[in-house]
């Protein structure tokens, strides 16, 4: 095996390399024949990474439990005190108590600092543990969406947090108001996955809220007024193109790829999955900013950590982590042999450096939840 040391200031922009560059504990940064660019490089250095590993291959690249398992402590004590914090907040709305503008630095700061890690598989862990079924998962998952794109997308951390912020307030109508009532309301309108106006009354409910809290930024609120509105001008107050900010532009992919998803809103269409979600937001793209778009696919490829993935080779795999190199060979962990028949030992497999294709998704729920559970059971 040929491995060799690069200190990352020596990278030039669009250098090729002769072999696999890897970084940290053998994550698979490019490939052999690939190169990389100026903004890379520049992303290497804010993660304070002083050299990659060149190697025609590294044994630690195929490590997904061993790395999940250091980790899934940190991941669940995240979510859990995030989740407490938010019921919290939001339990002092939806009793009328005195409003106060939350505190919930920390749990950005968290959610900041593991995604801007060369390796994390926090996005595996949300997809497994979290449905949105209720108003504080539907806000944690937007939450999370939205610091995720901002990051890729290289916003000021100022900007990002205000991403996150924003993620958790957008909702607040609901709080007084539950879901069932709008849709009493609006029950002659189309109920759809692609018109969301039987729920728009939330928005102006969730304003007059808004309104009410002590210390809330005042730019928060024309977020929150135009966090379904569209490029195309088809949202509810007709706002269309650069009037739009891009804060909204934002939250407005995640929250809507965690309403099609979520079974929040099961009583009026079931939850797609997760690939399908991206999917329906291809469909739609003229609605949402392609940058932005661009962002979320590169965060989730398409096929989303935690999806269950029939391979060319006639085995089952989940995926684990996105490739931003290749959105549709992700990271997987292969949990079959080819007669499928699970494994007792899982092999983690990056399919852009075994040149393997994704024959397709697999549905069926009960498997899903055999192979999910089966990794669990060895934390």
């Amino acid at each position: 095996m040929s491995s060799q040391l690069k200190k990352v200031k020596e990278i030039k922009d669009s250098e090729e390399f002769s072999l696999n560059a890897f970084v940290g504990e053998g994550n698979l940064l490019c490939t052999q024949g690939m190169s990389l660019h100026t903004d890379e490089i520049a992303l290497l250095e804010k993660w304070k990474i002083e050299t990659i590993q060149l190697s025609d291959y590294l044994e630690s690249e195929r490590k997904f439990i061993h790395a999940f398992i250091e980790n899934y402590s940190e991941y669940k004590k995240v979510l859990r005190n995030f989740t407490k914090d938010l019921e919290h907040f939001y339990n002092s709305i939806s009793e009328e108590h005195k409003i106060v503008f939350p505190n919930f630095d920390e749990h950005f700061l968290k959610i900041y600092e593991i995604f801007d890690t060369p390796t994390n598989y926090i996005v595996f862990y949300i997809h497994t543990k979290i449905k949105g079924k209720n108003y504080e998962q539907v806000a944690i998952l937007t939450a999370f969406y939205s610091v995720f794109i901002a990051m890729r997308l290289n916003l000021a951390k100022s900007e990002i947090r205000k991403c996150f912020y924003i993620s958790i307030l957008i909702d607040l109508g609901f709080l007084r108001r539950s879901e069932e009532s709008f849709l009493r309301k609006d029950k002659e309108k189309k109920i759809s996955r692609e018109n969301f106006d039987f729920l728009n009354f939330h928005i102006q409910y969730g304003l007059n809220i808004a309104k009410e809290i002590e210390n809330i930024p005042r730019d928060y609120l024309y977020y929150i007024l135009t966090h379904h509105e569209y490029l195309d001008g088809s949202g509810l107050n007709k706002i269309s193109g650069e009037k739009i900010k891009l804060i909204s532009k934002i939250v407005t992919v995640a929250h809507e790829y965690v309403y099609v998803t979520s079974s929040f809103l099961q009583n009026c269409f079931p939850p797609l999955r997760l690939a399908n979600g991206l999917i329906f937001l291809l469909r739609h793209k003229n609605r949402y900013d392609s940058e932005v778009l661009k962002a979320f696919i590169s965060v989730m490829s398409f096929f989303p950590p935690g999806e269950i993935l029939l391979l060319e080779n006639n085995r089952y795999a989940v995926s684990i982590k996105p490739n931003r190199r290749d959105p549709l060979k992700p990271l997987v962990e292969v949990v079959s042999n080819a007669n499928r028949s699970l494994l007792r030992e899982t092999e983690t497999v990056n399919l852009i450096e075994e040149n393997i294709q994704v024959s397709g998704l697999i549905d069926d729920e009960k498997l899903r939840k055999n192979i999910i559970n089966s990794i669990y059971r060895r934390i």
